[in-house]
This record gives structure tokens, C-alpha cells and sequence, in this order.
């Protein structure tokens, strides 16, 4: 059976790049804004690894050529033994019998790249069966995480999500880029103590009361999206 976009999920729950110009479904058009502000990479697949659809978040991974590509139309990684570790993971799961009694099958990889030996983690599940006449196809789902490459968080989102100055906002950025409370004071040329009084009342804001509450809350709550 051949897998065409038609098969599987609303046509644009893939790049912008992949998309029919023609194509003017308003939920199409919904689903596929609101996938591309998830800050996740999401890639289908067929049985084949031929990427059917992907989200703008794993589009501009694609793009860096690092860890994972795309050739000839199917997803591959960095080196040939991970490209068989990935199309391996696809095809056990394509040929899974689907059973409501059977837990959903779920398998991840870790795959290298040049930027950092952290490397990109791939999550692969696979989706419902879908009917197409009178066969049933299975559809993978790449969900891909890249710690290495992440978007810096929205400052306007932030300050409207927590209600925080614009001092706060700017402290707020610098601890979930990694600096301590010294670190950026000095970044935003004030004094520590100064620091300090912001950092209190962004934990009142956010009801957080810890650094590592506060960047939990941050880094997967609603101020990772993409809007």
C-alpha cells in the first residue's frame, strides 16, 4: 500500500514546507498552528520510515542535518548503525497487532550529533490503525526531544503568564539559561540584594518557592510554547 498525507492526520499537522498551497481547510489550518507551537519535534512515519508529516519543531531539526535527516524521503540518523536502530524501533512497532488489551507500544533511542554528546532523544509510539478502503495501515509517531538546540522561551508570554515586571522577565530568562543569582545580577548590572528582592517576588507570582520549582514550572509549563 502506498501512504499518502490523505491517510493519516489533518493536512497540516506537518511543516508548512510539505503542504499543499491549495489547501484551505480552517481546521486543517488550526491544527497545524497549534502543533507548530509545541515545542516538541513530531514526525510520522510510515512502515518504511518515509516522514509523512512533521511539525515546524522537528522541520528546523531536519534542517540542521545533525543527528537526524532526512534522505530520499525517509527519516535517518547520524550513522548507520543508529538508522538501523531507528528503522528497526519503526518496523517492530509497524507490525505490532493492535489489541485494546495490549498496552500502547512505546520504544525510545538516543540518537548522536556533532553539537554535544547529549545527543537527541527519540521517542517512538505507534498511532492508531486507520482505515483506507479496505486495508489498515499503522502510522509511527517520532516525538523528538533536543535538549541541545532549545528555544529560548517567549519574554512577553512569560510576563503575561506570571504577571512579572520587566525586571522580573529579564531575571526570569537568565536563570533558565542556566545563570546564578550572581551571574546575573552581573548580566543585568544590578546589585545581588536587588536580584534577590525580584527573585522573591517571582516566587510569589508563580507560587513557587524553590530555583528548581520555579525552572520546573518554567521549562514545562505554558511559557515553552511557541506563540
Amino acid at each position: 500500500m502506498t501512504l499518502t498525507h490523505e491517510n493519516y492526520l489533518p493536512k497540516n499537522v506537518f511543516h508548512r514546507s510539505d503542504m499543499s498551497q491549495n489547501s484551505g481547510d480552517a481546521n486543517d489550518l488550526l491544527w497545524g498552528s497549534l502543533l507548530d507551537s509545541i515545542p516538541v519535534g513530531i514526525i510520522t512515519l510510515d512502515a518504511d520510515s518515509f516522514v509523512l508529516r512533521r511539525n515546524s519543531t522537528a522541520a528546523a531539526l531536519l534542517d540542521q542535518e545533525d543527528g537526524l535527516h532526512i534522505y530520499k524521503g525517509r527519516l535517518r540518523a547520524s550513522t548507520a548503525h543508529h538508522s538501523f536502530m531507528l528503522n528497526s524501533a519503526v518496523r517492530h512497532l509497524e507490525r505490532q497487532v493492535a489489541s485494546t488489551t495490549q498496552p500502547t507500544f512505546i520504544t525510545t533511542l538516543q540518537v548522536p550529533c556533532r553539537i554535544s554528546d547529549r545527543g537527541i532523544d527519540v521517542v517512538l509510539k505507534r498511532a492508531p490503525r486507520v482505515e483506507s478502503g479496505n486495508t489498515q495501515a499503522t502510522v509511527v509517531i517520532a516525538y523528538v526531544f533536543d535538549p541541545n538546540r532549545c528555544k529560548p522561551s517567549s519574554p512577553e508570554l512569560i510576563a503575561s503568564l506570571y504577571g512579572l515586571t520587566p525586571a522580573e522577565t529579564k531575571l526570569t530568562i537568565h536563570l533558565m539559561q542556566g545563570h546564578s543569582l550572581e551571574e546575573a545580577a552581573g548580566l543585568l548590572r544590578v546589585k545581588k540584594d536587588t536580584v534577590r528582592k525580584h527573585l522573591q517576588a517571582i516566587f510569589s507570582k508563580t507560587r513557587t518557592s524553590r530555583q528548581a520549582d520555579l525552572i520546573r514550572l518554567l521549562m514545562m509549563g505554558a511559557a515553552q510554547l511557541e506563540v
